[in-house]
């Protein structure tokens, strides 16, 4: 069986036990901010419940000035869990009496505080005598709701791994295994050996592996009816394909061909000369060798199209790239540049060597005969390589040789 990265059934049930897992947290977190609030409410309710039944017996402390039993109320109230500070002052707001559980309890004093006046009514007139002030905190509240909170944290934990389990053990039951044993199958079987090849599966009711494995059985053998129709057409195919490669092959062979050669005289085209010399160059900087460059132009060609016409110019130039095929070595490379201009790149030459070569063309093409026209005169240009050189460089350089041949009267062999 092929291995996966994520398996739809575990991740299936990863997101159902995922968001089952948000919505107990969710009402869990209700529950306590609910059960928060009604713990606070109940607190200050007891604070004040506690200033009432304690307002008398302070009072008659207070009106006798009695600074034991006034302490001793005090001791009393501080007593009760809720009450974390306590203060008592008299009329004019002197403290009589600061308690508290700790030595500093400023953060309790800005949680839950209830403040009553004490008075004491003489004669349908009430008398101020003081304020008695009880302090709390937010931890009393913690304390009471910690253990109904961990009981129904421990109950959702309880309930939420419960639920993991059963998910698992029915997800595995009932769609992991079978659908493992469904795709094993699968994976055995061979495509060239179909025959009463099915997949096997019983369930005791129809569900969706039952509708799978149905599918998959009629694909079998609709394919084992298709196999010897497609081993036919796969020999038809591959009859075909060699066939048209063996096509394609020469059709590309014609077309690189062209895609390099001139047309009219079969040599190289000014492209596939660029390539040459860029290949030269490379290896005479890479190995240290000599090579020159030759580009020629017919003299006055113009005149033989205007006088013969195209037909005839191009008998000249098929006649003269004949003959330069003949008379050069088989190592020298020769090209068409353009219009009645020729290229030559002769391999391993040197200076005085490339003028050799110029100068044999020259006397052999002016004693030569062309057809119609009779004889015809060739200017030539020709540089060697200079160990700096581009391609740019190199062809402008022999250019510039041929222009100085055609300025200084044609026929004749100028080196750059």
């Amino acid at each position: 069986m092929q291995k996966i990265n994520k398996s739809i059934t575990y991740q299936s049930l990863f997101y159902i036990l995922l968001i089952y897992i948000l919505v107990t947290v969710f009402v869990t977190a209700i529950h306590f901010f609910v059960e928060l609030n009604l713990q606070k409410k109940q607190l200050q309710t007891e604070l004040e419940t506690l200033v009432e039944a304690s307002n008398r017996s302070i009072t008659t402390a207070l009106w006798d000035m009695n600074h034991q039993q006034i302490e001793a109320e005090a001791n009393g109230i501080m007593n009760f869990p809720i009450v974390k500070a306590l203060k008592i002052e008299d009329k004019n707001k002197k403290t009589i009496i600061n308690m508290s559980v700790d030595e500093i309890c400023e953060e309790c004093k800005d949680s839950y505080t209830v403040k009553t006046k004490i008075t004491r009514t003489i004669f349908n007139k009430n008398i101020h005598l003081g304020n008695l002030v009880l302090y709390s905190n937010f931890s009393v509240v913690l304390d009471r709701i910690k253990v109904n909170f961990s009981i129904i944290l421990i109950s959702a934990l309880l309930k939420s791994a419960l639920l993991v389990v059963l998910f698992v053990v029915a997800f595995r039951k009932y769609l992991f295994t079978p659908l493992n044993t469904i795709v094993n199958q699968i994976d055995l079987i061979d495509v060239n050996n179909l025959e009463h090849t099915r997949i096997k599966y019983k369930s005791d009711y129809k569900n969706e592996l039952t509708l799978l494995k149905k599918s998959v059985n009629t694909m079998l053998k609709k394919l084992e009816e298709q196999v010897d129709t497609l081993q036919h057409n796969e020999q038809i195919l591959q009859k075909t394909v060699k066939e048209r490669t063996k096509e394609l092959e020469e059709k590309n062979k014609q077309l690189e061909y062209l895609a390099v050669t001139d047309s009219l005289t079969s040599l190289y085209n000014r492209r596939k000369i660029d390539e040459k010399l860029e290949n030269e160059i490379e290896r005479a900087k890479r190995l240290g060798n000599n090579f020159g460059v030759i580009m020629l132009d017919i003299d006055h060609f113009k005149k033989v199209n205007d006088t013969y016409g195209h037909q005839v110019g191009d008998t000249v130039l098929l006649e003269l790239s004949n003959l330069l095929k003949q008379v050069l070595r088989k190592i020298d490379i020769i090209g068409r540049w353009g219009g009645e201009e020729f290229i030559i790149i002769c391999p391993g030459t040197n200076e005085q060597g490339i003028v050799k070569v110029a100068d044999n063309l020259q006397e052999i093409i002016q004693r030569h005969e062309f057809p119609v026209v009779g004889n015809k005169t060739v200017s030539f240009g020709a540089t060697i390589f200079h160990k700096e050189d581009s391609v740019k460089q190199l062809v402008y350089r022999v250019d510039e040789a041929l222009y100085r041949a055609k300025e200084n009267g044609r026929n004749r062999v100028e080196l750059a």
